[in-house]
């Protein structure tokens, strides 16, 4: 399989560095296939169009409910973009479904460029997921899991695939679908690859997303 070497069109690219100190940010960032190292660009590495992805979640600590267990949340992610690379560029399109939803007609992936944009965004397609019944690409339940190093961690929860073959490329809609003990986190947008450095693609990808206490009514 040959290997290719592509541009980051407008916006294509998921800056996660940003996801983890919170979701209220812009998912996209202007990131192009040479970083400036020095005096020296650096050539970014080949992209593999056929490389599975995966999505790594760990949740956050609360302010005032640390001891909370950040166990047994429900989490749900949509694809909702499908990846292209013609004219070696990389850019995102709505799925098909969801192209045929009315409340998305004119909306653009690549044209989300600030915090409020993505996180209208991301409720925008929310609603738009459910309207059009999309079939989630996996509901997984936060965990403790345990490193080689035997360093614990709770709260996490990993989308792989089917019988864990891994995520098609794409972009994908990150949802709470129930809190548990735990306060709640906003939607989000997570793009499979991303590029960070401006030269490493990143198929696997983790995000922290920010938690929020429930309020005094317990919403």
């Amino acid at each position: 399989m040959k290997q290719r070497f592509f541009t980051i069109r407008n916006h294509g690219v998921l800056l996660t560095v940003l996801l983890v100190l919170s979701l209220a940010l812009g998912t996209f960032t202007d990131v192009h296939v040479y970083a400036e190292d020095g005096d020296a660009p650096a050539v970014a590495e080949a992209y593999d169009p056929d490389a599975p992805g995966s999505i790594r979640v760990e949740l956050s600590d609360i302010a005032g409910q640390e001891n909370v267990s950040k166990d047994g949340v429900e989490l749900t992610l949509y694809k909702v973009g499908d990846i292209h690379t013609e004219n070696h560029y990389i850019q995102f399109s709505l799925t098909e479904e969801l192209r045929e939803v009315e409340s998305l007609s004119g909306f653009d992936l690549n044209a989300i460029t600030t915090g409020e944009a993505n996180k209208e965004a991301a409720g925008l397609l929310e609603t738009a997921v459910r309207e059009a019944d999309i079939t989630p690409a996996g509901v997984e339940y936060t965990e403790t899991v345990t490193d080689e190093a035997g360093v614990s961690t709770d709260g996490v929860a990993v989308f792989d695939g089917e019988d864990g073959k891994g995520l098609a490329q794409g972009m994908y809609l990150l949802v709470q679908t129930n809190a548990n003990a735990y306060g709640i986190t906003s939607s989000a947008l997570i793009a499979i690859p991303y590029m960070a450095d401006g030269v490493h693609w990143m198929y696997d990808v983790t995000v922290q997303p920010k938690g929020a206490a429930f309020d005094s009514l317990g919403s």
